[in-house]
C-alpha cells in the first residue's frame, strides 16, 4: 500500500489515505479535520503537520519531519508533538515518499485550514 499527500503551492496538505496503486487519487479517505494539514520546506527539511486522533481528549498536532533527498523524493525520518517550542512524542520513522504530478486535483479550499 502507498500513503498518499497532497501538497499544494500553498502550503496546504491533504492526506489521502493509503492505496494500492502507486499514482492515483482514485479512493481518497473521506474530507474531514484530519486529513487536512499544512507543509512547510525550509532548506532540504519538510515538515507536514496535520491533527491526529487522541484517546485522551481533543485531536493533536503531529508534526512529520524528513529530508527531500531531490527534485522527486522526499524521506520522513520522524514524528513529534511540539510542546511550547520543545520535541515530545518523538518516534522515529523510515518512510520514503515519491512526487507523482496529477491531472486533476481536489481544489485545496476547505473548512479546517485558514
Amino acid at each position: 500500500l502507498y500513503d498518499r499527500y497532497l501538497l499544494y503551492n500553498n502550503g496546504v496538505t491533504r492526506y489521502g489515505g493509503a492505496s494500492p496503486k502507486l499514482n492515483s487519487s482514485d479512493d481518497w479517505v473521506p474530507d474531514g479535520r484530519t486529513t487536512w494539514g499544512i507543509y512547510e520546506v525550509e532548506g532540504n527539511t519538510i515538515r507536514i503537520e496535520f491533527l491526529y486522533p487522541n484517546s485522551l481528549g481533543p485531536l493533536k498536532a503531529i508534526v512529520e519531519e524528513g529530508k527531500i533527498l531531490n527534485d522527486t523524493t522526499f524521506h520522513i525520518e520522524e514524528s513529534y508533538r511540539l510542546v511550547k517550542g520543545v520535541k515530545t512524542e518523538l518516534k522515529k520513522w523510515d518512510q520514503l515518499y515519491h512526487f507523482y504530478p496529477l491531472d486533476v486535483k481536489p481544489d485545496s479550499t476547505n473548512r479546517y485550514v485558514k
